[in-house]
């Protein structure tokens, strides 16, 4: 059996998973602007980011229903 996990683990999980939905929200809400140098890599490594952190709050949320 494994022991409960501790009140910090969770208010820190909780902390990672609202901070990852807003880190989400924030790229969505994001407006290319196409009149910049270098825009396109910025879309990309904006869309790589939202990619990661779909992936992680996916994985915080799975271990955290197991529990």
């Amino acid at each position: 059996m494994t022991p409960p996990r501790s009140v910090a683990v969770d208010a820190e999980r909780k902390r990672v998973i609202e901070a990852l939905h807003e880190l989400i929200e924030a790229l969505d809400r994001r407006i290319p602007d196409m009149t910049r140098a270098g825009e396109i890599e910025i879309q990309e490594q904006a869309a790589e980011l939202k990619q990661r952190a779909v992936r992680r709050l996916q994985e915080l949320t799975r271990d955290g229903a197991s529990d």
